[in-house]
């Protein structure tokens, strides 16, 4: 099915670059009026069979590589692939905010290759940025918990917290004894 659908994609693509592209090249070659290409339904059908008939041995490798891409995606955690997606967009959405000056280039070769060479790197960087950093981006959207795990940045291993007791004992000091520091050193080993 998949196939079929790939082979589908490469029979539109080829119609309508057939009706775009058959009158330049008529014209480029100076051929003449050509009264059987006048029809755009023919020239549809002729780009359509050579793109297919040029394009017959690629279909089976991207096929390929979909069925290997929806397998990396149905392995991937969910997670995972929200945050890269929303990394995506938002690349997307500061790559297109990027490219409303440079659409008014004159010059349009430069215009379009700077608006595809934007957009792909940009959304790749939205991609990587969203994957990469979802602990930290998950962490602004979770309240901290009291107790559990917490990791130790320094030695990147696991530490128990104890959780907070629900009530709190007030302990009236003098500053002498904070600025001493042994208080600190008594609460340490629990004694108070």
């Amino acid at each position: 099915m998949l196939k079929r659908i790939v082979q589908l994609f490469f029979l539109v693509i080829g119609g309508a670059l057939g009706i775009y592209l058959i009158p330049k090249i008529i014209n480029v070659l100076d051929i003449g009026a050509v009264p059987l290409l006048e029809g755009s339904y023919v020239r549809a059908i002729i780009g359509a069979i050579i793109l297919f008939l040029t394009t017959f041995w690629l279909v089976d490798y991207i096929v390929q590589l979909i069925k290997h891409i929806e397998e990396a995606l149905v392995k991937a955690p969910v997670a995972d692939v929200l945050f890269g997606t929303l990394g995506l967009i938002s690349g997307l959405i500061v790559a297109y905010l990027i490219l409303i000056p440079i659409r008014e280039f004159t010059i349009p070769v430069i215009s379009t290759v700077l608006q595809v060479f934007f957009t792909l790197l940009l959304g790749y960087l939205g991609f990587q940025v969203g994957f990469k950093k979802r602990n930290e981006l998950l962490g602004l959207f979770t309240l901290p918990q009291r107790g559990g795990k917490k990791k130790n940045n320094s030695e990147n291993e696991e530490v128990e917290v104890e959780a907070e007791k629900s009530t709190t004992h007030w302990k009236i000091l003098d500053t002498s004894v904070i600025i001493d520091g042994r208080i600190a050193d008594i609460c340490q080993t629990k004694f108070l």
